[in-house]
């Protein structure tokens, strides 16, 4: 699995070191190098991101810290939150909730957030690894080619992943 993390400040490389230290990280490489630094991290085994990924959950950021992992995350009904958590420690052990808020969504739908659910395991990774290497920039930082060897599919898979994403995305979106 791919996972993507983003610093501002600091030094790429040492970024990259500090990910690929992790037990369960086979490879890291630098995708960007501005006043954003962003790292692709492949990820061997599963990790709390993924296992929430994977029921559904929308993982809005992860903060290491020296002995735990802090994990932000949206459910979409509080009555998630127990099931969620039991899951958690299931599958990684010793779990904790430090805080549950409560946020209003926009009664029209028309909120700004991606809304995934609807996507394949694939298609969202296309969309994804093309967002995070910088396939949508103006210039490319990234060909179609480059971003299908990170995923380790054709050219043509990944832009047939890539096209259906898009569609229904857009069709979530304008219809």
């Amino acid at each position: 699995m791919l996972q993507y993390v983003e610093m501002t400040g600091g030094v790429a490389t040492d970024l990259a070191d500090v990910i690929a230290g992790s037990p369960v990280v086979e490879e890291t490489t630098v995708v960007m190098d501005d006043d954003l630094i962003r790292v692709e991290a492949l990820i061997e085994s599963a990790v709390p991101e993924s296992h929430l990924a994977a029921r559904g959950v929308v993982v809005e950021s992860t903060t290491i810290e020296a002995d735990a992992a802090v994990v932000s995350f949206k459910l979409p009904t509080r009555a998630d939150l127990r099931p969620t958590v039991d899951s958690l420690q299931t599958a990684f052990g010793e779990v904790s909730v430090r805080a549950v808020s409560k946020r209003d969504v926009d009664s029209t739908g028309d909120n700004n957030s991606l809304v995934t659910d609807n996507l394949t395991e694939k298609q969202r990774a296309a969309l994804k690894t093309a967002y995070y290497n910088g396939y949508f920039e103006q210039p490319r930082q990234s060909s179609a080619t480059e971003v299908a060897e990170v995923l380790g599919v054709s050219h043509p898979t990944f832009l047939h992943h890539l096209r259906v994403a898009q569609r229904k995305q857009f069709g979530e979106r304008f219809e």
